[in-house]
């Protein structure tokens, strides 16, 4: 079993915007085979850390613990609102003032690239999921 805690925290830095990013490298982004990448980006107050791009590592989940969280538009500010991508999609993110989130899977490093029309699915499905726990 592996823990994620400071000891054994692969990279650590403060962000430009005053955010601290924590990255513990994975084995497997599924958690089958080994544990996934784990991301925490923790911005205090009047610090807030903004992205995007696309996830060409493999698929991401974001976790809200506390604050407000934007990927693509859609707000979040619930404890345990989600967001989920899959491998090759497009996200603009928000992580606001005062926020922890939880970035589970694969790497997260999002390629820059504006096409925001990358599909995985034959089916033409989202490529994005909001498990949204409050009221639209």
């Amino acid at each position: 079993q592996f823990m994620y805690n400071t000891s054994t925290v692969d990279r650590s830095f403060k962000h430009t915007s005053g955010c601290t990013v924590n990255q513990w490298d994975g084995m497997d982004q599924n958690g089958v085979a080994g544990y996934p990448w784990v991301t925490t980006i923790d911005c205090p107050e009047g610090s807030s850390y903004e992205t995007k791009g696309i996830a060409a590592e493999g698929h991401l989940r974001f976790y809200l613990r506390q604050g407000s969280l934007s990927a693509n538009g859609k707000t979040m500010d619930l404890m345990g609102d989600a967001y989920w991508m899959n491998e090759n999609s497009y996200v603009e993110l928000l992580i606001g003032s005062g926020s922890f989130v939880y970035i589970v899977g694969s790497e997260f490093s999002l390629k820059n690239d504006t096409n925001t029309t990358h599909r995985l699915s034959s089916f033409a499905a989202d490529a994005t999921e909001r498990y949204y726990f409050g009221y639209d």
